[in-house]
């Protein structure tokens, strides 16, 4: 069985350096991994908001321009209109 009795002062200090060097080196790991990740969680939230913007204005402007050309009555041509996106 391995005992750190046995090894000399400058191979303990050696060996805690190198767990102190390997715990850094993962914490930075996991430090990075979760802002990558919380960087491609708020793309995506701004790429559905854009997309949610431009699908809400082209309702809007599809039903305008059904309610222009189609009925006389704003109120039906919406109504119609929004039962049928």
């Amino acid at each position: 069985m391995f005992r750190l009795s046995t090894l000399g002062v400058a191979k303990r200090l050696g060996l805690l350096i190198g767990f102190a060097v390997f715990g850094i080196v993962l914490l930075v790991g996991i430090f990075v991994n979760s802002e990558r990740r919380m960087l491609m969680d708020e793309r995506q939230n701004a790429v559905r908001q854009t997309v949610e913007a431009a699908l809400q204005r082209n309702r809007v402007l599809l039903g305008e321009r059904y309610a222009a050309r189609c009925c006389h009555a704003p109120d039906q041509a919406r109504t119609h209109w929004q039962g049928h996106v």
